[in-house]
């Protein structure tokens, strides 16, 4: 299992991981990376993946989902924020409750249990990352914003 993030930004949480990982004998299976900024070595990293894991107790818009849809990548996502606006439950992913550690275990299970749904999974949202990676773009978002707070104040 590869683990990509920040593992500074809650260093008791890490901690606890950490050391969950040493008591249950996995360390050898269990690889942090920390953050990567580097865009090849992110995208190696997606390439390798067989599913993608956001299990987010609190989410804006996770943009790194549509980076992992960009790969192909079968999804398991808590169902919080604005997840379900990307990730369609049982269509492109599975959603979970937050904070919900068995409902995750039974998503993953499911998935590495069927190599055929992880496929049509990954193939939907990769179509789905196709089909409005316009949509989302930086440029885009923020032609939005910039008409919403316009239209806000003409309004006043």
């Amino acid at each position: 299992m590869n683990i990509v993030g920040n593992t500074g930004a809650d260093v008791n949480y890490y901690r606890h991981i950490s050391s969950l990982i040493e008591k249950l004998s996995i360390k050898d299976k269990v690889i942090f990376h920390g953050h990567i900024n580097n865009w090849e070595q992110l995208a190696k990293s997606y390439k390798e993946a067989d599913i993608f894991v956001l299990p987010s107790l609190v989410e804006g818009f996770a943009i790194v989902l549509l980076e992992a849809m960009s790969f192909g990548l079968p999804i398991v996502a808590s169902n919080t924020g604005a997840i379900p606006e990307l990730v369609k439950n049982d269509e492109n992913g599975i959603l979970v409750p937050s904070a919900d550690a068995k409902a995750l275990a039974i998503a993953l299970d499911r998935l590495m249990e069927s190599p055929e749904l992880r496929v049509t999974f990954g193939t939907k949202g990769l179509n789905f990352y196709k089909n409005n990676r316009d949509f989302y773009s930086w440029d885009k978002v923020g032609e939005r914003i910039k008409n919403a707070f316009a239209s806000l104040m003409l309004n006043q």
